[in-house]
């Protein structure tokens, strides 16, 4: 399933954020460079993208996420 609008902004911003810092942003960043109000958000869509197979996460890790190639794929 493709991603929507929103879920390609937000592998966008993962992966200019780890590009920029060497590392995944935690939620409470991702809220704020997509706009939301809340870290519980960015967590709902971290996790929507990780069961749509566009990240890959380590749950016992901090800051381990990363865009798989289907991740990469979906935002040429």
């Amino acid at each position: 399933m493709a991603p929507s609008p929103r879920q390609r902004d937000a592998l966008r911003v993962i992966l200019e954020f780890i590009a920029a810092h060497g590392y995944a942003p935690s939620h409470r960043d991702l809220a704020d460079l997509l706009g939301y109000s809340t870290g519980t958000t960015a967590r709902d869509m971290v996790l929507t993208l990780h069961r749509k197979g566009l990240i890959h996460r380590d749950p016992a890790t901090a800051r381990s996420m990363r865009l798989t190639a289907d991740g990469e794929a979906a935002i040429q």
